[in-house]
């Protein structure tokens, strides 16, 4: 008898062991993972489970065009039923191709039972600034499902977008106060009407609503922080052994890369993101942001050598010349696979916020790199985490009352300032938010002299030049506005909650040169 063919194969969509092993890994051992869902893809062509969950992983890894050629194979379930429709717009949109998604979650979305696909594609068109198109396919699901929270949470941030204040609270409210809705759902509620609140000059109020919000999501972060805390000692071991001299050792066995990789980085909320903004629309600038490339998968390919229970200090120290050669190697492929450098770029702007624990790591990949480090005032970078909604994580999960805030905050730029001094002068270079805020292109000027780059004038345009340009920060919509200096000094609005917590740092203060 002869063996069926891949091609003449029945399809199904049964869950693999193979699968499950690399569900298991996903979030703490990404790359192995990576390997249980190639494995189960190649051992089962013809299982739509195996194929979607291998895209998924590996579009979030950034193998795009291998992401794109398992869901390729799926091209005909998709114009099946609606709900296949759905499924595979949802991946190209989770494996970073959230422009090939559309056709499908479009395709999907005209079937009532596809509620996530309207959500989806609200989401995109909102997240872009395209307010009629999010507004045209929210209305007849809203009509419909008129007290679905997440449809209830989109409408409310249209309004409140169109100015209409008040019809914005009473939808955000709705959702808050809706006991049976997911505690993510309600708490992006309560983060809203806190920033209703803020602008309104309601600051009492405010802070209680993004108190509100970080009650609901308390009992979902204990375990994240402790995932943080063994990070950062970790990090600490890493530092000791960090050194000007091991840095130049480093430089001297390592040739400079035609195209210079800059890290940009800082706390959240410092102003790495207006920043990115404007520093990215330089013609030989190269920018991308939040791509995760770095921290979530490359850092810790650095580190597949180190033994069970080995300090990281010594882990660190045993990174060969080769592994730190080939994850430079896939650093710019995957970069690649996003947008591939021109021939005007000189500089690729990687902007990672939160990555300071991470930099010694990054510079034993290109000793030759250059460092942005995003400062503010540590005071409205605390006010600011607290009242906006961030993504739960092991470090936001930090952001759920002004002590940890303000004691995660410290932590982060102590470690910033005891690495800087064994990395030259004419590698990094401090952006303070105040400065960017108040003379913009005096601060650029210093920043492309660290780059070694000229004014271009399109930075002066950089509203017009970069409208388009995908945001994956939270403060996606912020950055569309001009440049202001409402938000410098926000803190002593809050001062009535905060005062006790930044009196326990004053060394804070010390650090940034502040009275």
């Amino acid at each position: 008898m002869r063996k069926q063919t891949a091609h003449h194969q029945a399809w199904t969509s049964e869950d693999l062991p193979e699968l499950h092993k690399a569900r298991e890994l996903w979030e703490h051992q990404p790359l192995k993972a990576l390997t249980f869902f190639q494995m189960a893809a190649r051992k089962h062509p013809c299982n739509q489970t195996a194929l979607i969950d291998a895209a998924r992983a590996l579009g979030d890894a950034h193998h795009i065009r291998e992401a794109k050629a398992l869901l390729t194979k799926l091209d005909h379930h998709a114009k099946q039923t609606p709900q296949a429709a759905e499924l595979i717009g949802q991946s190209y949109r989770m494996a970073h191709m959230p422009d090939e998604a559309l056709e499908y979650l479009q395709l999907a979305a005209a079937s009532p039972d596809c509620l996530e696909a309207v959500i989806e594609l609200v989401i995109y068109y909102e997240r872009r600034h395209q307010t009629e198109r999010a507004r045209q396919w929210l209305e007849p699901a809203l009509s419909k499902n008129p007290t679905l929270p997440a449809l209830v949470l989109l409408h409310g941030r249209l309004l409140r977008r169109e100015g209409e204040h008040t019809k914005a609270i009473n939808q955000f409210l709705n959702v808050a106060n809706e006991e049976s809705a997911h505690f993510y759902h309600r708490s992006e509620a309560w983060y809203e009407l806190a920033n209703i609140e803020d602008a309104q000059g309601d600051y009492h109020s405010a802070y209680r609503s993004a108190s509100k919000a970080k009650d609901l999501l308390r009992p979902a972060a204990k375990d994240m922080m402790e995932t943080d805390h063994l990070w950062r000692n970790r990090q600490k071991e890493i530092a000791e052994v960090f050194s000007s001299e091991t840095l130049e050792s480093w430089k001297n066995s390592t040739r400079a890369s035609k195209l210079t990789p800059c890290m940009l980085t800082g706390c959240p909320r410092s102003g790495t993101t207006l920043f990115e903004r404007v520093i990215g629309s330089h013609p030989m600038i190269q920018s991308f942001d939040e791509l995760n490339i770095f921290p979530r998968y490359l850092h810790g390919s650095m580190f597949g050598h180190a033994k069970a229970g080995e300090d990281g200090a010594s882990a660190f120290q045993r990174i060969t010349k080769a592994s730190a050669r080939s994850a430079g190697l896939k650093y710019w492929k995957l970069f690649a696979q996003h947008s591939p450098p021109n021939e005007n770029h000189r500089v690729l702007l990687d902007k990672n916020p939160s990555a300071t624990g991470q930099l010694p790591v990054f510079l034993r990949m290109f000793p030759h790199a250059k460092i942005l480090y995003a400062l503010r005032d540590p005071r409205d970078i605390a006010v600011s985490c607290f009242l906006r909604f961030l993504p739960l994580n092991s470090i936001s999960a930090h952001f759920l009352d002004p002590n940890t805030t303000l004691d995660w905050i410290s932590k982060e730029l102590s470690y910033w300032q005891g690495i800087k001094q064994s990395i030259p002068e004419d590698q990094w270079h401090e952006v303070q938010y105040e400065d960017t805020v108040r003379n913009l292109k005096q601060t650029v000027m210093a920043t492309l002299k660290l780059l070694d780059l000229p004014w271009d004038a399109q930075i002066s345009n950089y509203l017009s030049t970069r409208t388009q340009h995908p945001v994956n920060s939270p403060t996606y919509l912020e950055i569309t506005q001009p440049i202001h200096t409402r938000s410098v000094g926000r803190w002593k609005h809050y001062a009535f909650a905060f005062e006790a917590a930044f009196d326990r740092h004053p060394q804070l203060m010390e650090q940034l040169g502040d009275d």
